[in-house]
């Protein structure tokens, strides 16, 4: 806004009695001036509602970080509780005798005895292998082994 009046300023001549004369051209220029103004108007409306909606966005993202943290505490509490869910079947499994660990292993499904066998420990395993179906102990060993 200074920027026109300072145009307007320099557009306009005074006279002895302080009146302001506009020339032809000047009234040109005045116009100009006014769709400037109208201009800078409507930029300024812009503008702020370019604010407001970037308040709105930064508060969603706020809200959304929030949630995120709260998801993320729930995932972690869930995996430990199947962490600790998981270790007490490989002891129970460990505390079979093998023939009978062998019985029950063989009805699941081989990537859940695959993943068995990996948390148990070597004299365990070395008992299991013999009995537990072939398929899933050579990809077991597939696995560990790097698809060497």
């Amino acid at each position: 806004m200074t920027l026109a009046l300072f145009a307007l300023l320099i557009l306009c001549t005074g006279t002895p009695s302080g009146a302001v004369v506009i020339s032809g051209d000047s009234a040109r220029a005045e116009e100009r001036l006014k769709r400037l103004a109208e201009r800078e108007a409507a930029l300024k409306a812009k503008e702020e509602a370019f604010q407001r909606a970037n308040a709105a966005l930064e508060a969603k993202v706020r809200e959304l970080d929030a949630a995120k943290k709260g998801l993320e505490k729930q995932i972690s509490a869930r995996k430990s509780q199947d962490g600790d869910r998981y270790k007490k079947m490989v002891k129970i499994y460990k505390s079979l005798k093998p023939k009978d660990a062998a019985d029950l292993l063989n009805k699941l499904e081989p990537k859940l005895v695959i993943t068995l066998l990996d948390n148990m420990d070597q004299k365990t395993v070395v008992k299991l292998i013999p009995l537990i179906t072939q398929p899933t102990v050579l990809e077991w060993s597939r696995q560990n082994l790097g698809g060497r």
